[in-house]
């Protein structure tokens, strides 16, 4: 978890929920009933020699659960005091003007866990770059990932960055 916090979006603008400088992670949530997410482009084409994988949850909204919030207080027990500012800052920046309405949603955390899956970036339905013409910039799609096979554990294990998966 502490690796995973220092590689937690170094910048606001970064592409990549986590990079540390070499390995990438993309979060993606969803309250679709299908298992479909928003991506842009680059994020579905790493530089050469990085890995990448996508980590994919359906949410379901529940009027008891869990909150961002409880999340949270549930890192911050499993990371080192150090990180724990770092933690709260990015925790503030990511919720911005939505902090107050977060505190009234609440997730069912059991059905989230039981749907998380990762998978390895070049598995998602992406548009490839040397098909896009010239002038073409800031792309955004809709990618279905329902049916696709997940990464396999030992892709997984060979990198420091998926470790903390």
């Amino acid at each position: 978890p502490d690796y995973l916090i220092r590689s937690w979006h170094v910048s606001v603008n970064d592409i990549f929920d986590f990079n540390d400088g070499h390995d990438k992670i993309e979060v993606k949530s969803t309250a679709k009933p299908n298992r479909i997410h928003h991506f842009s482009n680059e994020q579905l084409h790493p530089n050469d020699g990085s890995g990448l994988v996508i980590c994919s949850i359906m949410m379901t909204k529940a009027g008891q659960g869990l909150s961002v919030f409880d999340l949270k207080v549930a890192i911050e027990e499993r990371i080192e005091n150090e990180n724990r500012f770092r933690l709260n800052e990015l925790f503030a920046k990511t919720l911005g003007t939505d902090y107050n309405k977060a505190m009234e949603t609440f997730f069912d955390y059991q059905s989230a866990s039981d749907s998380f899956k990762i998978f390895n970036y070049s598995s998602v339905p992406a548009i490839d770059n040397d098909t896009l013409p010239s002038g073409i910039s800031n792309l955004h799609y809709d990618s279905d990932l329902s049916g696709i096979e997940e990464a396999q554990a030992f892709y997984l294990s060979e990198h420091e960055l998926f470790k903390g998966l």
